[in-house]
């Protein structure tokens, strides 16, 4: 069961409490053995165990993305199928969608999976306006100090960069630097995760990020060498709703460095047979049932 766990103890009730409550991948119900050896307990003792927790919680009301797999539905074949592309193959990848369809909860689906590897995975959000405000070269050693950062919180192994990144010196750094951190860490790859790459690209970054019709192609010539250069143990993966930054060949007259470089997937809505499974599961929690024509809706 993915969701729900019972936990029969003998320990302090509101210790054990706290200490469940910290938990984002169950709901776990507690249940003290003196309750479980109580006769006057009752044949409903448990289903009200349950329904204490359970009823508590809206199990729809999901605003955010998805950062565990207690209500991940219906895109397991999709993480699957970029896990293997990143790993298996080293080769990058796009995903974009229209918004709120999920493209986020995938990402964060596929670090989940890459946990236990030696695989360093970093997600960077490329709407904050830390990103794309900056100069391309600021974004490079931004990302290369995170990883830095993660792999120390992680793996417990401390590397150091040369920092001091310029327009003249950011390419050749950012490759020495990953390099560096894959060595230090023993690590097998580095994938890096840019969501809404829209923000960062050439003609669709808007107003605060107009310098990216110019800095779009040093940044990807810098990545895509760096990928080159460590034979695929740096690899990407960009999100978004618009594809532009993979599907156009051309930006000003200049090459566009991950053009072909990236094979783009594309997050369609849910079926209705996962949208059955989706509502039927999370409502079974609840104890309700719904009607078959409920799910075309």
């Amino acid at each position: 069961e993915k969701v729900v766990s019972i936990l029969i103890h003998n320990g302090s009730i509101e210790e054990t409490k706290q200490l469940i409550g910290s938990s984002e991948d169950r709901i776990i119900i507690q249940i003290h053995a003196d309750e479980l050896l109580d006769n006057n307990r009752g044949s409903l003792f448990v289903r009200t165990k349950l329904v204490e927790s359970i009823g508590a919680i809206d199990l729809f009301g999901m605003h955010s993305p998805i950062t565990s797999d207690k209500y991940f539905f219906g895109r397991s074949e999709l993480v699957q199928s970029l896990v293997n592309r990143s790993t298996v193959n080293r080769e990058n990848s796009g995903l974009f969608g229209l918004r709120k369809t999920g493209k986020t909860s995938v990402l964060r689906a596929i670090q989940r999976r890459l946990d236990s590897r030696t695989i360093l995975t970093e997600y960077i959000e490329c709407s904050n306006p830390g990103i794309h405000s900056a100069r391309w070269w600021q974004v490079l050693e931004n990302i290369a100090e995170r990883c830095v950062a993660t792999l120390q919180r992680d793996f417990k192994k401390l590397a150091r960069i040369r920092g001091g990144y310029s327009k003249a010196n950011a390419g050749t750094r950012f490759s020495s630097d990953m390099q560096e951190i894959i060595q230090i860490g023993s690590l097998d790859q580095i994938i890096i995760m840019l969501d809404e790459v829209e923000f960062i690209t050439h003609g669709l970054s808007g107003a605060l990020g107009e310098h990216w019709d110019n800095d779009f192609v040093p940044f990807w010539q810098s990545i895509r060498s760096t990928h080159q250069e460590t034979m695929g143990q740096l690899i990407f993966i960009v999100a978004g709703v618009n594809p532009t930054c993979v599907e156009v060949s051309h930006f000003n007259g200049i090459q566009n460095p991950i053009f072909q470089l990236t094979s783009p997937h594309y997050l369609l809505p849910f079926t209705s047979s996962q949208i059955r499974e989706m509502v039927r599961t999370i409502g079974r929690y609840t104890g309700i049932k719904f009607d078959e024509d409920v799910y075309q809706y």
